[in-house]
């Protein structure tokens, strides 16, 4: 908290402490986890985009390029592998079987943002992320996150693999 120049804008110190004592003591009787939603969740109440605690451990995420359109929760596929491609251009509209608004709420709970621009940056950083899904509980173990997206075909729903870390793709088109 010496770093920030000004942490307790949204957060008062006390309460600031108070929650990193709190997670000091529970850290023997809870799993990884949860220790690091904790920190997650205190570094977020802080409210700045630069202030932020990384989930990913080995990289792993959705072969999904992401876009907001029109405001949080409205998420589009607008690139995958042809393996999913009847979610492209496909609206998000459920997550592991949570509802895309509830998933994404309880996602700004652990997310470093200042404004909603950078809100909605991280979020669709988020649900990409395989390890911050299924920490979130909206994935397997594995990582394999069963998704719903509102197609021009109706509703289509998934299992999504991870797999390695790659660039976003170009909108619109499939990857090899």
């Amino acid at each position: 908290k010496i770093y920030h120049k000004n942490p307790f804008d949204h957060i008062s110190e006390e309460e600031f402490d108070k929650a990193v004592d709190n997670i000091l003591e529970s850290v023997e009787a809870k799993p990884t986890t949860a220790i690091f939603l904790e920190i997650k969740k205190l570094v977020a109440s802080v409210r700045d985009a630069h202030s932020s605690f990384h989930f990913s451990t080995d990289g792993e995420s959705y072969p999904l390029t992401l876009t907001i359109i029109g405001g949080i929760p409205n998420i589009y596929i607008v690139n995958t592998t042809k393996e999913y491609s009847d979610l492209l251009y496909g609206r998000i509209t459920k997550v592991g079987g949570v509802d895309i608004a509830l998933a994404c709420e309880a996602l700004r709970e652990i997310t470093s943002y200042e404004n909603e621009s950078w809100l909605q940056y991280k979020l669709e950083a988020s649900v990409k992320d395989a390890f911050a899904m299924q920490v979130m509980g909206f994935a397997e173990e594995d990582g394999t996150l069963f998704l719903t997206a509102e197609t021009e075909t109706g509703q289509v729903g998934k299992q999504v693999r991870p797999g390695p870390h790659q660039d976003s793709f170009k909108p619109g088109v499939i990857a090899q």
